[in-house]
């Protein structure tokens, strides 16, 4: 189990001092290492990635950080802040193999397991699957990625080429997202009391939610969610359910009076 927290969009003081809190939340799913990723304002500005073994403060505490001040604080202003802790699964730990994993014009992280993903890019090369999964959306997209693999996935990433913030999730991972009241920020993370706490610390105020979709809503399974972030403003772009990869049937056997049953 690992998790995701993040914000994007118009992002004041009080959102850098949001995400840090949610990425120290964060913790309970996952401490074997922590990674970040922040995009600046400038429209062409490019993802840049900091990650360390073990717990968020390891980011700051040993002041040399780019990009947060010894308080765990972002040092500048920035359209995305991109989260993540890793419990890990498939790898060893080490500062390489934490999240967020860059991929050419794709900087991503991703939650879950996966169980098959040997017709994914890189399945022989790297010895994490969260690699696979973005070095396939670097190369072929996360329409062919989605339905090409098998496991848990909840995933988050920037795309350069597009400069666009993506989220998807299975049904086997969650992953919740909410709005500024003024809806020009959105925020996220992988349990939903996170993005609460968080901007209830720091007197955020988040939207109050509509009709059809509560203050903090879970993405639906299988759908991809493009957002176009700017310094002042973000929105939603693009909602779009993906292909998956079908469950291979169970096969079961057993005899009658007759002889063998197979049942599909």
């Amino acid at each position: 189990m690992c998790g995701h927290v993040g914000c994007a969009g118009n992002l004041s003081h009080k959102h850098r001092r949001m995400f840090r809190n949610m990425l120290i939340f964060d913790t309970i799913r996952g401490f074997d290492s922590t990674g970040i990723a922040f995009v600046g304002l400038h429209d062409n500005a490019k993802a840049v990635v900091e990650k360390e073994i073990g717990v968020p403060s390891n980011l700051w505490d040993w002041h040399n950080s780019d990009l947060l001040d010894t308080k765990g604080d972002a040092k500048h202003i920035q359209k995305v802040m991109l989260g993540h802790n890793r419990a890990a699964t498939i790898g060893t730990v080490t500062s390489e193999n934490a999240h967020p994993f860059e991929f050419g014009h794709i900087t991503g992280a991703h939650n879950g397991t996966l169980t098959d993903w040997a017709d994914l890019e890189g399945y022989r090369e790297f010895d994490v699957d969260s690699k696979a999964v973005f070095k396939t959306i670097e190369t072929k997209g996360i329409d062919h990625m989605w339905k090409n693999f098998l496991g848990a996935a909840a995933l988050v990433w920037w795309d350069q080429k597009e400069k666009t913030l993506n989220l998807i999730r299975n049904s086997r991972r969650p992953l919740y997202i909410s709005y500024s009241k003024a809806e020009d920020a959105v925020f996220w993370a992988s349990e939903p009391w996170m993005i609460r706490v968080a901007a209830s610390k720091e007197s955020v105020d988040l939207w109050e939610g509509d009709d059809t979709l509560p203050q903090v809503f879970q993405l639906k399974e299988d759908t991809l969610h493009t957002f176009v972030p700017t310094s002042t403003n973000i929105s939603l772009s693009e909602v779009r359910e993906l292909e998956k990869k079908p469950m291979p049937r169970a096969t079961t056997y057993g005899t009658t009076g007759s002889g063998t049953v197979s049942t599909y």
